[in-house]
Parts: C-alpha cells; sequence; structure tokens
C-alpha cells in the first residue's frame, strides 16, 4: 500500500470535520443477549475511555421464527402465535432492562434505554444502529 493511500477515504465515513466525529462517540448502542460475552462485554465498557456523559440505547434482538416454525405455528390459533411472540418480546426486554440497570449502576450519568426487537440479530442490530444513528456499536 502506497503511503498516500492509507490517508483515502474508502466507503460513508462521517468526515473528520463534522460535528459528531469532532466530539467523539455520543450515542453508543449495546446488543445485549444475556450471554456471558455479553456480561464482559458490558465490564470492560469501563476500560474503554468513553465519556461521562452518553446516550446508550440497549438492543435486546429476539430472533424471529424461520418459515419452517411459522408454517407449524400456522395450524395454531392466531392468539395463540400472538401469545408466543408476546412472550419472547417481554423476555428479550427483561434482558435488555438487565443490561440497562447495571450499566446505570456502572455509569450514573449516562442516560440509558432499554428497547427489544424481534428480528434476525444482525439486520435487528444493524438497522436500529443505523435508524438512531449510533456512533458506536458494542
Amino acid at each position: 500500500m502506497q503511503p498516500n493511500q492509507a490517508n483515502q477515504k474508502v466507503g460513508k465515513w462521517p468526515d473528520a470535520g463534522s460535528t459528531r466525529q469532532r466530539g467523539g462517540a455520543k450515542r453508543i448502542l449495546v446488543a445485549y443477549d444475556g450471554s456471558a460475552g455479553a456480561d464482559a462485554a458490558l465490564a470492560d465498557l469501563s476500560r474503554a475511555g468513553l465519556p461521562d456523559e452518553l446516550e446508550v440505547l440497549v438492543l435486546s434482538v429476539a430472533e424471529q421464527a424461520r418459515p419452517e416454525v411459522v408454517g407449524r405455528l400456522a395450524r395454531a390459533t392466531r392468539p395463540a402465535q400472538q401469545a408466543v411472540s408476546n412472550a419472547v418480546e417481554s423476555w428479550s426486554h427483561r434482558l435488555a432492562e438487565q443490561a440497562c440497570s447495571r450499566l446505570q449502576g456502572l455509569f450514573p450519568r449516562w442516560n440509558v434505554e432499554a428497547v427489544a426487537a424481534l428480528d434476525s440479530p444482525a439486520c435487528g442490530i444493524l438497522g436500529r444502529a443505523a435508524e438512531w444513528e449510533a456512533d458506536l456499536v458494542v
């Protein structure tokens, strides 16, 4: 690689002079699934050199049922399908709230909010990060 190539812009990242870039990370999306790895990522945030005041969105994404599962559920009544969906989303929201409480204890000046979604994890996380204009995804 030529020395000048390293300084060339690639993709659609914000310009170095943009307001959000100059101030560093202002909005962080934390994807949380309750796993040991997710808990370790929360603990590591204290060593990440992040500002004292941030907006943090804790997102827990529950996997949507695959088409073959939906086919089996189609035989179930609509209220039963809705009950399962509601239970899964409620469980996801409880996970997000659990992480939210932990982060608020570690970083009392952060503005932390918990949300849940039913989607594929990758699409749910990346979609919400883009929609919310996150500066960092953990």
